[in-house]
């Protein structure tokens, strides 16, 4: 929870993310859609104090998934709470949570600011337009918890794992009938199913940052 944290645009517009640690530093990690457009100094990241941050550095990622990574320039945005990103021990039907600030909206307790939690269960996985895998999760999303994190608890070491990032809620039109019970068009509801990236975007953009960075550094 406390390594959520929520991410304004310049526009007004308001998502999620979360930290996570690797190669000995802590990485920003969002959905791309979420920071779409937006230059990495205009990206506001809003810390569970209340205090905001810029300034980050933009880390290649897959064009095709919708995950963003930011580099943190070593600065430490969150407290480093165990948080194994990886899909190790996961498996269909498996209680998940999500994590976000839907609606813009937060949680109030004594001065902190933490994200709403819901829980959700592992349905199934399917492939996007381009053929990237995505993870399909039974739970009733919202506009806000777009970029947080999935995250799940391994049966075998009882240990947290963040297995994704957060996409957006699928949708399916609906027919809508007048007073008089005639059709008049049709509207896109919520399924209550929504999709995840796998956390591999990220960790796989990570290694590679770090690796051309050590390689420009010789």
């Amino acid at each position: 929870m406390h390594r959520t944290l929520q991410i304004w645009r310049p526009d007004g517009g308001s998502g999620s993310g979360f930290t996570i640690d690797r190669h000995g530093r802590q990485w920003l990690v969002t959905a791309q859609h979420v920071v779409e457009g937006v230059e990495p100094g205009q990206v506001k990241v809003v810390s569970r104090e209340g205090k905001s941050y810029d300034g980050l550095e933009h880390v290649p990622t897959n064009p095709d998934a919708d995950v963003a990574v930011f580099s943190l320039f070593h600065k430490r945005l969150t407290l480093n709470y165990e948080l194994e990103p990886s899909t190790s021990g996961v498996a269909l039907g498996q209680d998940s949570y999500f994590l976000g600030f839907p609606l813009g909206w937060s949680t109030q307790n004594e001065g902190e600011q933490l994200p709403f939690v819901k829980k959700a269960v592992l349905s199934g996985m399917t492939k996007t337009t381009s053929g990237v895998p995505v993870w399909m999760f039974d739970g009733m999303n919202l506009q806000g918890f777009s970029g947080g994190p999935i995250v799940f608890k391994h049966n075998m070491t009882g240990k947290w794992h963040v297995m994704g990032v957060v996409h957006g809620y699928q949708t399916t039109p609906v027919l809508v009938h007048d007073h008089a019970g005639r059709a008049i068009g049709r509207v896109n509801t919520n399924t209550g199913f929504f999709v995840g990236f796998g956390i591999n975007h990220a960790t796989d953009a990570i290694d590679e940052f770090v690796k051309k960075s050590a390689v420009s550094d010789l």
